[in-house]
């Protein structure tokens, strides 16, 4: 748990230093790393769905 506090006291600290750029910036990382994730569940998707199709046509 003191892992963890120390974590966010340095988030804390960079938050109200740099609110304004610090702020954005981990916004657009973590909706980028979402971006990623939702892609890889898609194509994940996709491919069950193909075979579903292939195995319909058989």
């Amino acid at each position: 748990m003191k892992k963890y506090s120390k974590v966010l006291t340095v988030l804390s600290l960079s938050i109200i230093l740099g609110g304004c750029t610090i702020g954005p910036l981990v916004e657009i990382k973590l909706a980028e790393e979402g971006a990623k994730f939702v892609e890889k569940e898609v194509q994940i998707i996709e491919k069950d769905i193909e075979h579903t199709d292939e195995n319909n046509h058989a």
